[in-house]
């Protein structure tokens, strides 16, 4: 498969699992020439005795980023000028998956439902991959403050306290107003199409004619009623008998 017919990187930043299709994915990911919206390179796996707490925040704030975007994912192994490196087996001998979901998972609420881990051989030495597609629980929001003390004595604040994280561009940056007016969209959807998955799935009586003359039997259930003033409304009458049944009465 030539590089033009290879599926976009913001397509498979989209996917719930992107590793079903893992040698594509590298093919698109090594054609990668630059950090994006959708890509963040790091020397180093957020995990490990030598990791700088800079270092292994810069991962969490830009998985964040990227779970209240559109998706992304975070290659380890790969230097600032793009170069791939590759880890030794040194580097990932403490770098466990479920450090990293704990990790990140532990500075935000609510959790990202989705964190992918993979390792791929590059040229004898292993690349670390960490994905998130965009989330459906989105704003994922942040529950503490992350901070590290420099040479000089002063603060430096790799996580703020109670801050949404989006993407932009090559940047994990504080949410502006469209950000959040596209999550509010995306999570109210969310919520919309989880409430009538929820109502399909309600179990309604079925009326069953009993024996003998017709009458429906004990299994009718009568859910809700309602009155009205209204002058201009329709009568209804509801009845048992098929006999004095007028139509078919439908409600919703």
């Amino acid at each position: 498969m030539t590089s033009k017919r290879l599926p976009s990187l913001a397509k498979f930043a989209a996917l719930t699992d992107p590793f079903e299709e893992l040698e594509l994915l590298f093919k698109r990911l090594h054609q990668s020439t630059a950090e994006s919206k959708l890509l963040e390179w790091k020397l180093p796996c957020p995990i490990g005795p030598n990791v700088t707490k800079r270092t292994k925040y810069r991962v969490v704030k830009a998985l964040i980023s990227f779970a209240n975007t559109s998706g992304g994912f975070v290659l380890c192994g790969v230097d600032p000028e793009g170069n791939w490196v590759g880890l030794d087996e040194a580097d990932l001998v403490h770098v466990d998956p479920a450090k990293i979901t704990e990790l990140v998972n532990g500075v935000i609420f609510p959790e990202i439902p989705n964190l992918n881990y993979t390792e791929i051989n590059h040229e004898k030495l292993k690349i670390v991959i960490i994905h998130t597609p965009p989330s459906e629980l989105m704003p994922h929001v942040t529950t503490k403050q992350v901070a590290e003390r420099k040479s000089d004595g002063k603060k430096h604040i790799l996580i703020a306290d109670k801050t949404v994280y989006c993407r932009f561009g090559a940047k994990s940056d504080l949410a502006t107003p469209t950000c959040f007016h596209r999550i509010v969209a995306k999570r109210t959807e969310f919520l919309r199409t989880d409430l009538l998955r929820r109502i399909k799935e309600v179990p309604v009586p079925v009326p069953v004619p009993s024996k003998g003359d017709g009458i429906l039997g004990p299994r009718t259930a009568l859910r809700v009623t309602r009155l009205t003033d209204d002058p201009t409304a329709p009568a209804v009458r509801l009845t048992h008998k098929k006999s004095e049944a007028s139509g078919i009465y439908l409600h919703e």
